[in-house]
């Protein structure tokens, strides 16, 4: 019997214009690169030593530093592709029903007087819903193949991480 532990690592930087931009790149880069270096691959390659770990990755930047250090990995970076038509079809249908368990419990979901869900239906499809459900749907198949008896969850804030630790509970799969 040999164990297998799942994990994700997810070097994903925001995206949004902030003030003091290359400050924040080079503080958030110098962490990644500790965390990294220090936390997770030491604590990955410990674990290999009497299980077995799959890896999640879901951007470039990690698979890149992971390739450096001959980690394996399975890479889901592509699940952010807004341009697959079948997670469109899901994420739009999903938003879809939101909006009518809004409407049907009296839920409000404006701001300010302006209903956010209808005038952002289609930026909130493209910029997290089809990522997240691609996600969910990718780590629930891995998880009912691999049946990993545990799951290494680095930092329960994290939203890749988030999800992996409920998509987990959900399959009663042990949390680290």
């Amino acid at each position: 019997f040999v164990k297998t532990i799942i994990t994700v690592l997810d070097m994903k930087r925001k995206e949004a214009k902030i003030p003091l931009r290359n400050l924040y790149d080079h503080v958030l880069g110098a962490y990644q690169q500790a965390f990294m270096t220090r936390i997770a691959i030491p604590k990955i390659k410990h674990l290999r030593e009497t299980c077995k770990v799959i890896v999640l990755t879901v951007d470039p930047a990690t698979e890149e530093i992971l390739q450096k250090k001959d980690i394996a990995f399975t890479s889901l970076s592509s699940l952010s592709n807004i341009w697959d038509f079948e997670q469109g079809k899901k994420a739009m249908s999903f938003i879809h029903d939101l909006d009518r368990q809004f409407k049907k419990h009296r839920i409000a979901h404006t701001y300010n007087g302006i209903d956010l869900l209808q005038m952002t239906r289609k930026d909130i499809w493209r910029s997290h819903i089809v990522f997240t459900l691609g996600f969910i749907d990718e780590v629930n198949r891995i998880i009912d193949m691999e049946k990993p008896n545990e799951a290494l969850i680095f930092a329960r804030t994290a939203p890749v991480q988030k999800l992996l630790l409920k998509a987990c509970r959900e399959r009663k799969v042990k949390i680290l």
